[in-house]
């Protein structure tokens, strides 16, 4: 029975890796403090000053009780679609790829990001630098007045593709906060019940009942 636990663990550990270096971060952000303030969005994702892969981030999902201001958006770089809440995609070829919009703020805000290409899927091993994602939120529509973070640039959230393909996040206000990717906590539940159920197999034995 020990081959059953061994399965079991490796279905385990491959979950589990699958979950560190999953493609998926969810972002939200509490705005509630300045509903009803028309400032200003900000979306960039930069690579380093090194050696970097080719990387691509798409806003799937971006999910708020405030409102798009029409007619705002502004693109630095590789930038294509939105405005928000229209999928909006940026990669890392130039050195600032940046989308800027103007938005009034509501009670919250929900992005779903996807990272794709070389830097996620087929890291080289010889990047230097990875490439991150910023969000940064503003009280004006010039973008230059900092709202619900003390970070000078406004930045709220970043999410970093590191030379290894993985994914780090980091929240510089404490209104921004990361979820769990789904697809990688049912994986790794099932794992756990995968192990488990092999344990129960190798102690109480699954016995045939011969047929009558």
């Amino acid at each position: 029975m020990r081959k059953n636990h061994l399965l079991a663990l490796t279905v385990l550990l491959a979950a589990a890796q699958a979950g560190f270096a999953g493609s998926i971060a969810e972002l939200t952000l509490n705005t509630s403090s300045i509903s009803g303030t028309t400032g200003s969005i900000d979306f960039q994702f930069n690579p380093g000053p090194g050696t970097t892969q080719a990387a691509t981030v798409q806003i799937l999902d971006f999910t708020s009780t405030g409102t798009y201001v029409a007619a705002s958006q502004q693109d630095i770089g590789a930038v294509s679609g939105g405005p928000v809440p229209s999928i909006l995609t940026i990669s890392n070829t130039d050195a600032d790829n940046e989308d800027f919009e103007d938005f009034t703020f509501g009670s919250s805000i929900f992005i779903e990001l996807s990272f794709s290409g070389p830097a996620v899927t087929a890291p080289n091993g010889t990047a230097t630098s990875p490439t991150t994602f910023y969000f940064s939120t503003f009280s004006d529509a010039a973008g230059t007045i900092p709202v619900l973070t003390s970070n000078s640039l406004g930045i709220d959230a970043e999410v970093t593709v590191n030379p290894n393909g993985s994914l780090s996040t980091s929240a510089t206000t404490p209104n921004a906060n990361f979820v769990p990717e789904p697809s990688s906590a049912w994986l790794v539940s099932g794992a756990f019940l995968a192990l488990g159920f092999a344990v129960w197999k190798t102690r109480a034995g699954i016995r045939r009942v011969p047929l009558r």
